[in-house]
């Protein structure tokens, strides 16, 4: 899933044991916890170990519309 999104979307990654002040900020309850910001608001979370194809049907509504090329380079994938 990286390559296709790679331009997209940056992943940050986040120890909540020596970060806890930002986990309580942002009401990480459980890990793993995916958090999509657009604009520095939260427009989706997904929570627990989760298939691929959920992550990405809660995190493409928020991207960018593919262009042709990249929407047969994903399909062929």
């Amino acid at each position: 899933m990286g390559a296709e999104l790679q331009g997209h979307i940056q992943v940050r990654k986040l120890n909540i044991d020596e970060n806890p002040r930002t986990a309580d900020r942002y009401q990480v309850r459980s890990i793993p916890t995916l958090i999509l910001f657009t604009g520095g608001s939260e427009q989706t979370r997904v929570v627990g170990a989760v298939p691929r194809s959920m992550i990405r049907r809660e995190i493409d509504p928020h991207l960018p519309a593919a262009t042709p090329a990249q929407a047969s380079a994903s399909a062929e994938a």
